[in-house]
């Protein structure tokens, strides 16, 4: 997916990052746990955010945030990277349409690589912090400070586009296979 591919980025490159992610409900933890310990063996910090109860901070560069039931960030899902290499911030408001199946739960998803559409996302997330860890907000502020949010790469975004393109051509003959089967 989209969130996976800018993460890919991260993991591949071994970029000095702050990553910030968050998503409605916890039962992502578990399919996405050996993926966030690797990036936060190479990110300066990834910052989780979640309802229901997340496991404790599971490295020094993890912290997890359990929020509350009528926290605004419990309403969507989002990915924010800040690096030296690229900033981005992608994410998506639930459509509240019926699904069967979580995987099937619809979004309106938005992302943008904006240096100033990127702070002010990184103002609500720091003030997310301050309520909710107030102990880790130093750390965070200062790491902030020593990796500002680049302007856009023309490079880094043509090879980001060309990775969703590629994801796209995937599923589209994932799809075309498995209609051909029934």
């Amino acid at each position: 997916n989209i969130s996976h591919t800018l993460e890919d980025h991260v993991l591949r490159k071994r970029l000095d990052a702050l990553l910030f992610t968050g998503f409605q409900e916890s039962a992502h933890w578990r399919e996405e746990i050996e993926r966030y310990l690797a990036l936060a063996n190479v990110a300066r910090q990834v910052c989780i955010f979640a309802g229901q109860p997340l496991p404790p901070d599971s490295t020094a560069n993890s912290l997890h945030i359990t929020l509350n039931g009528d926290d605004p960030l419990r309403q969507e899902w989002f990915l924010l990277i800040l690096s030296n290499a690229f900033a981005v911030l992608l994410c998506g408001q639930d459509q509240h349409t019926p699904f069967l199946d979580e995987l099937d739960r619809e979004f309106d998803t938005f992302w943008t690589f904006e240096p100033s559409v990127i702070n002010r996302a990184l103002d609500r997330l720091e003030g997310v912090i301050a309520e909710y860890r107030p102990d880790k907000l130093a750390l965070l502020r200062q790491a902030r400070q020593e990796i500002p949010p680049p302007a856009p790469d023309v490079r880094f975004i043509s090879e980001f586009s060309l990775d969703i393109i590629r994801y796209q051509e995937a599923l589209n003959r994932r799809l075309r296979v498995s209609e051909q089967r029934f």
